[in-house]
């Protein structure tokens, strides 16, 4: 099942340029502790360089043992 997360407030407009290319948002951890300038200055970074950033691209399959997980249908309490 694919879990699709649409954000509340309206994206940077760096952050939705990114999206739109690479397909993907960014990652929980980056909406929880980054603030939307700092997402934005980082998605611009990776636009200009024309590669995703592979934190954002592959959180989704990333297991790092958080609650965060249970957001891309993880289960953090059981191991590998």
């Amino acid at each position: 099942m694919k879990v699709e997360l649409k954000p509340k407030n309206p994206l940077p407009p760096n952050v939705q340029k990114y999206v739109d290319h690479f397909g993907h948002l960014p990652s929980m951890e980056s909406f929880k502790f980054l603030t939307p300038q700092q997402m934005d200055d980082i998605a611009a970074k990776a636009l200009e360089e024309g590669q995703p950033i592979p934190e954002w691209r592959d959180r989704a399959t990333m297991k790092t043992d958080t609650i965060l997980d249970k957001l891309y249908g993880m289960d953090p309490t059981q191991k590998d």
